[in-house]
């Protein structure tokens, strides 16, 4: 068995590969190729694609939905055309996504962006990627399964263990509130909105409360606004029937694709809607205390509903040989530590949450004799100091930073301040990174 650890510069990609089975874990770039001459265009699968003997895997993990982590999917070519003479996916693992209610958690943020965000905003365009992910995997996949704490993922013959999420546990996230005074009418610390970036809070009364925002905004908007609470509603509806019949293992195998038709249909009046919105907003004279406010929501909620997918990111391990974090917080990570089926002691290799940043470090990350930073593009998320401190505690350790390297003053802190790379430091300069397990 090995580890293919492959360089997609502005995301993440591994590879487990046994004689009889290759799973792929996480494949994004934020639409970025591994080479600058590919373009913005390119999605990570297609550029590694030839690198793994143009051949799809057997079997992929998300580990959460956002697109550095599964834009690649979406260039996974469909069975039985010309472009594919591979049989299909065996089966796309993917997290948990319903609360202890039973209720999808992100359905009421992903139906309020497409309602009032900016097309060209980081909240509509992740929404509308999550959407065609389901979709593709519907076609390219035979089995779609939601994993959470106490599930396995066979791999010939061994497994890797699910150790989050925890429907148990409350999913909680840092809030980040909108800017300006519209948005501190509705919280009770008024303006001291800074703690917000370092307490917790659950993640369902930070959506009442950012439903009582959208509510603000739509009142508002005047003649538009029943409409556009009947359309949203609809989409929210389709969205959590979709999500609650993938949901089950049992479901007729074409019952997602006719929800999701439905869903689909349900999404068109509310895009239109939104479409007429924003063209009457860019018209000379539009009020800008309104677009500015929808533009704070939209990234507020943005930035909540990615900390709640990172909340709810798999957290698995293969034995003693490698563990992944996905990009889960260090909340989660410390509850894991201490939780009765916990980390092991120790681990062969560990794929580093959140591309090392400082942020989601915690000194209860579990020891390894390999590290991966898969990290190189994000200037706000770069390398952290202290988690290259930390790990570099266990002298003979080795950390794997894929692309970081390539320029480490823009995307490296450590690099920045202690005056180079860690000793430790072992960068991955060819397409891919092979480590035996």
């Amino acid at each position: 068995m090995q580890l293919r650890v492959k360089r997609v510069k502005f995301g993440d990609c591994a590879l487990l590969e046994t004689e009889g089975r290759r799973l792929i874990v996480d494949c994004g770039s934020d639409n970025r190729g591994t080479r600058p001459a590919q373009g913005k265009s390119r999605f990570a699968y297609s550029a590694i694609r030839s690198a793994i003997d143009d051949d799809l895997p057997t079997d992929l993990l998300v580990s959460h939905f956002h697109s550095d982590h599964f834009c690649g999917f979406l260039r996974l070519p469909e069975p039985g055309t010309l472009l594919c003479a591979a049989p299909p996916i065996e089966t796309a693992w993917l997290p948990w996504s319903l609360l202890k209610s039973g209720q999808p958690a992100f359905s009421g943020a992903m139906a309020r962006l497409l309602a009032v965000a900016p097309a060209n905003s980081y909240g509509f365009r992740l929404t509308r990627q999550i959407l065609d992910l389901f979709q593709h995997l519907t076609v390219c996949a035979r089995r779609i399964r939601f994993v959470r704490t106490g599930s396995r993922i066979p791999l010939d013959g061994a497994h890797l263990r699910v150790l989050w999420p925890q429907v148990e546990f409350p999913l909680m996230v840092r809030s980040k509130p909108g800017k300006g005074p519209f948005f501190q009418h509705y919280w009770d610390e008024g303006s001291d909105a800074e703690r917000f970036d370092y307490d917790l809070y659950p993640y369902q009364e930070m959506e009442a409360q950012a439903e009582t925002l959208f509510l603000g905004l739509l009142e508002r908007l005047g003649p538009r606004r029943g409409a556009l609470l009947e359309a949203r509603r609809g989409v929210q509806s389709a969205l959590n029937a979709y999500l609650e019949l993938l949901h089950q293992e049992q479901a007729p195998q074409e019952a997602p694709a006719e929800r999701f038709q439905a869903l689909r249909a349900s999404m068109e009046p509310l895009l239109a809607l939104h479409d007429a919105l924003w063209a009457d907003l860019a018209r000379p004279g539009a009020p800008q205390a309104l677009i500015t406010d929808l533009k704070g929501f939209a990234k507020a909620q943005y930035h909540r509903l990615v900390d709640g997918l990172n909340a709810m990111s798999v957290v698995c391990d293969l034995e003693d040989r490698v563990l992944f974090l996905g990009d889960a917080p260090p909340h989660v990570v410390d509850h894991i530590h201490g939780s009765g089926a916990g980390f092991r002691r120790f681990y062969q290799v560990v794929k580093l949450q959140h591309h090392g940043t400082g942020a989601y470090f915690t000194p209860k990350t579990p020891a390894g004799d390999h590290y991966i930073l898969s990290n190189g593009g994000y200037e706000r998320r770069k390398v952290g100091v202290n988690p290259i401190k930390s790990l570099t505690r266990q002298p003979s350790c080795l950390l794997h930073c894929t692309d970081a390297h390539d320029d480490p003053a823009r995307f490296c802190r450590y690099a920045r301040d202690c005056g180079g790379c860690s000793p430790n430091c072992r960068p991955v300069t060819g397409d891919e990174l092979v480590l035996p397990l």
